[in-house]
């Protein structure tokens, strides 16, 4: 089966809606693929390090990155601490990254992380138009599904509860 068609044949991934199929009902439809392409679609869905040499998904790293070291810069900054104490000195394509206040204003850690995962949803958005019926684009798909996959993995009732035992922990000065 060629690319194009794996890919007309996948459904539409949107952010707000659930994964329209789970990870193994992916990786079972990309068993057409050669093996290594398989891997590297694998490898993404379990977040293993590298770029695959992949470009595309490259530079999605890349901004995830520098949002990531972003985050890290302006949280030190709130609570005092200089950045030599938290980062190293390795620079970042993509920083600084404005879009990372918006993150740290959020109302709750949810609320946060969904900012965060709608930004790189953003990111691959950008990216998509130059991989057209490409491995690249196939590999785009699945960077989305596995941002669809960490969002509908959140209970915010548990997350609430988890959050309460974390504040009263630090009220009590256990942590």
């Amino acid at each position: 089966m060629s690319i194009p068609y794996l890919l007309a044949s996948l459904p539409p991934l949107q952010f707000e809606e659930p994964a329209p199929l789970s990870q193994a009902e992916f990786l079972e439809t990309c068993e057409v693929l050669p093996p290594g392409q398989h891997a590297i679609l694998e490898n993404i869905l379990n977040h293993q390090p590298g770029d695959f040499g992949v470009e595309a998904y490259r530079q999605y790293l890349d901004f995830k990155w520098g949002l990531d070291h972003e985050l890290v810069l302006l949280r030190a900054r709130q609570l005092g601490l200089s950045e030599l104490e938290v980062l190293s000195l390795e620079p970042f394509p993509e920083a600084p990254l404005p879009q990372a206040g918006d993150i740290l204003n959020a109302h709750d850690p949810l609320e946060a992380e969904i900012l965060r995962l709608h930004m790189l949803w953003e990111r691959v958005n950008l990216l998509e138009p130059a991989c057209l019926l490409n491995f690249s684009q196939l590999v785009l798909y699945t960077i989305k599904l596995s941002l669809i996959f960490r969002k509908d993995h959140f209970d915010p009732e548990r997350g609430t509860q988890k959050l309460s035992q974390v504040l009263a922990q630090l009220s009590e000065g256990v942590l």
